[in-house]
């Protein structure tokens, strides 16, 4: 039988060791980062335009493009590290972190840091994300200091991480000029449908059994898991206006016979009404 901690028993412990593995696991994905800057991004050339001109990446795109392919590294890591938590760790709540949940959440702490302080650097940090990374950073730390709740911890990263490959590969493409073809819109859909199903549909399920544990949650962790649901939902809501915007856009193609490509730009698409409007970010994570 699984031992679990009573509530009473909370009691933070600032580990140096904790600090430590921390501030390692930041410099590991900085180093990453570096490493990935050296990747010939900025001579990459997109689609031809009407005009025959090639289109370039920009500065901004090239930074955000290296900042994902970690985050795709990162990503990947935690949904086979997680599913394996979820699938044959499934510990009861409460209970004492395991050594795999500890170096996992000690490797993504590490990461939301650096994530955080790259963003900061560069000039591309936003509200949303500086609450996001900040409630991240704070939890994980938290249930490293603690001891205990990893398992409703890694279930939320489950959750959360098992739809962002799709949309780190949807930003990716836009960023090299593919906005306008089926792979792009084949990575919206996806990444929007596994995040409102995880995110909204299985993710409270994971607040509630985090709130209610008898076992014994600190009351710091129960309330970061509402916050971080809560944006979730306010993401969600922004995504329903996406994608009646992809169907409009479906609509005026289809109204004129104008199909996209998988991986080529179709020129024909430059002469439709929205993609002559000025380009927006969507603003979701």
């Amino acid at each position: 039988m699984s031992v679990v901690v009573p509530p009473q028993t909370w009691v933070y412990i600032p580990d140096q060791t904790v600090l430590i593995n921390v501030a390692l696991s930041t410099v590991f994905w900085t180093v990453l980062y570096i490493i990935a800057t050296f990747l010939p991004i900025s001579q990459i050339k997109a689609f031809k335009t009407s005009e025959g001109k090639p289109v370039q990446i920009s500065k901004w795109e090239t930074l955000d493009t290296q900042n994902r392919y970690i985050s795709l590294v990162h990503g990947i890591m935690c949904i086979i590290l997680s599913f394996y938590d979820v699938t044959y760790l499934n510990l009861p709540c409460g209970s004492p972190n395991h050594p795999v949940q500890t170096f996992l959440i000690t490797v993504s702490c590490g990461y939301f840091l650096y994530d955080l302080l790259a963003m900061m650097y560069y000039g591309l940090l936003d509200r949303s994300m500086l609450l996001h990374h900040g409630i991240c950073i704070l939890g994980y730390y938290l249930v490293l200091c603690f001891g205990a709740s990893a398992s409703e911890l890694i279930a939320g990263v489950y959750i959360s991480e098992v739809s962002n490959p799709f949309m780190h590969m949807r930003i990716i493409s836009r960023n090299f000029g593919y906005r306008h073809t089926k792979f792009y819109e084949a990575c919206e859909y996806i990444y929007i449908l596994l995040y409102i199903y995880y995110r909204l549909l299985k993710g409270i399920f994971v607040v509630w059994n985090c709130a209610a544990c008898q076992n014994g949650n600190h009351p710091i962790i129960r309330l970061l898991s509402v916050l971080l649901a809560v944006q979730s939902y306010f993401f969600v809501y922004k995504m329903v206006s996406i994608l009646k915007g992809r169907f409009s856009e479906k609509a005026e193609r289809d109204k004129v016979g104008v199909s996209l490509f998988w991986f080529n730009h179709n020129k024909d698409v430059e002469k439709l009404s929205y993609y002559k409007k000025s380009a927006k970010r969507d603003g979701i994570p």
